[in-house]
């Protein structure tokens, strides 16, 4: 409470060291690791599958998506017209990119939900085995879950 200590050059001192060798790496690390896994989710979600929407030509002569090419060639085109010519479907693609989708799901699921579950499995292994369990009905549940920080990491 004394704004003396707060601003001390000591603590200031020791705030800037600790924060510019420890938590700062780590912040940094865990940041572009979040960074990286987006990058790849938008990859496999948004880009690989729209790969193979500009119907194939190759020539890179085509300007424009599906429906905006439907709709300049044919302003009265019924509904169902306009349905199956804009739709891709990720069966539309070739085996090679399919290929590709899968691979970035499955290092997303593994190392971006993996971690979640190495973390609740470490903590839940280390509460019940020293028995800092609460009892919901019948269910036992690890303390951890108890703590706001844990239950929002759920």
């Amino acid at each position: 409470q004394d704004p003396k200590l707060v601003c001390h050059p000591i603590v200031s001192m020791v705030t800037d060291w600790i924060w510019g060798k420890v938590a700062f790496r780590t912040f940094l690390y865990g940041k572009a690791w979040f960074l990286f896994t987006l990058i790849i989710f938008i990859c496999s979600q948004a880009i690989m599958n729209h790969l193979n929407a500009g119907g194939g030509s190759g020539s890179g002569s085509t300007s424009g998506s599906a429906s905006a090419r439907l709709l300049a060639s044919d302003t009265s085109a019924s509904t169902s017209d306009i349905a199956s010519s804009s739709s891709t479907h990720t069966t539309d693609l070739p085996m090679e990119i399919r290929a590709a989708i899968f691979v970035c799901r499955v290092f997303i699921y593994v190392c971006s939900m993996g971690q979640w579950v190495i973390y609740h499995v470490k903590y839940s292994l280390k509460d019940f085995r020293s028995g800092a369990v609460m009892r919901l009905g019948r269910c036992k549940i690890p303390e951890y879950l108890c703590q706001w920080q844990g239950l929002s990491s759920f």
